[in-house]
């Protein structure tokens, strides 16, 4: 309890044991309309204000979920889009290196080598950024919060370098899983 001035207070806090809340809550109600009359009696349980929390955190976890799911979408979308492009680009040296005596790693190598530093500082910016601004949205909501953990970050981490190497993994596959003939006659 904090010392305010009495047209400051705002709320009366009552503990009781289980069977004696109605009881309670009766005879509040009742000592209130003899104290104010005109004034009405907005008394409420304290399970009903952790409902509300429980309610308002849990919106906020699936707008988080939501947001995420789209931002792994975008980032194979467009991943996809860059490799498919580079491999049209690159396909009658990979039908070079296939006949030469290349293996898979070794295209799967070639083909990822440009792609690595790039998914590497897209990962670090995206999750600094996404702290941020978690981090922003938290404390606005919440005076007391406790923040994005660690394992949150490094999950984010791995599920985005997950994405990107079977992301790539596909398409270079489907590279080479074709003829060389076939590709070079595409020339």
């Amino acid at each position: 309890m904090k010392l305010t001035q009495e047209d400051n207070y705002r709320y009366l806090i009552m503990q009781s044991k289980n069977r004696d809340l109605t009881s309670v809550y009766n005879t509040s109600r009742d000592i209130w309309k003899k104290l104010f009359p005109l004034q009405p009696f907005n008394a409420f349980y304290q399970d009903q204000m952790l409902a509300e929390s429980y309610r308002a955190s849990t919106s906020i976890a699936k707008i988080f979920l939501w947001l995420s799911i789209i931002t792994v979408l975008l980032t194979a979308t467009g991943l996809l889009a860059l490799i498919s492009l580079t491999l049209l680009k690159r396909m009658r040296e990979i039908a070079v290196r296939k006949v030469v005596g290349a293996t898979s790693r070794d295209i799967y190598l070639l083909v990822n080598k440009g792609y690595f530093w790039i998914v590497l500082a897209g990962t670090a910016f995206g999750c600094y950024a996404g702290w941020s601004l978690a981090k922003l949205l938290l404390n606005q909501i919440y005076r007391i919060n406790n923040g994005i953990s660690t394992l949150t970050m490094i999950l984010s981490v791995v599920m985005m370098i997950l994405v990107a190497l079977v992301t790539t993994g596909i398409k270079v596959w489907q590279a080479i899983k074709a003829k060389p003939a076939k590709l070079l006659r595409m020339e």
